[in-house]
């Protein structure tokens, strides 16, 4: 069986949800790469991306994230979380985090967590 690929644009909605179904398999494992960027409150730009991975919901799956700050002095960071599967923090309190939430026969659901109006273009692929 052949993995599914797909990009989902994850707006800026708190608790929204992304169902992906009609795969001709149940996944066992997906990947994700997730990246977005925004203006902070400091007036600075920044990128950020990440990139995470579910066996499953709650802790089996985890994230690496790394963003980059515009400031007065380019800053940069990066961070490790075991709850997601994609990251998007500015480090100004303005987020978009996402979890698998369900693995069906044919799919996956991810839920959302948004705080600031983030917004975040995921991309997956999911194995048999």
């Amino acid at each position: 069986t052949t993995p599914a690929s797909d990009i989902i644009a994850i707006s800026a909605v708190d608790g929204a949800t992304y169902s992906v179904s009609g795969l001709s398999f149940q996944p066992s494992l997906i990947v994700f790469q997730a990246f977005g960027g925004a203006t902070v409150t400091t007036g600075a730009n920044y990128f950020a991306s990440s990139h995470g991975f579910a066996t499953g919901t709650g802790s089996n799956q985890k994230v690496v994230y790394s963003r980059i700050l515009n400031s007065p002095s380019v800053e940069y960071g990066v961070v490790t979380n075991t709850s997601y599967c994609y990251w998007i923090n500015n480090y100004d309190g303005a987020y978009n985090l996402g979890q698998v939430t369900a693995i069906a026969s044919d799919g996956f659901t991810v839920t959302s967590a948004v705080v600031g109006g983030t917004t975040a273009t995921v991309m997956y692929t999911a194995y048999p």
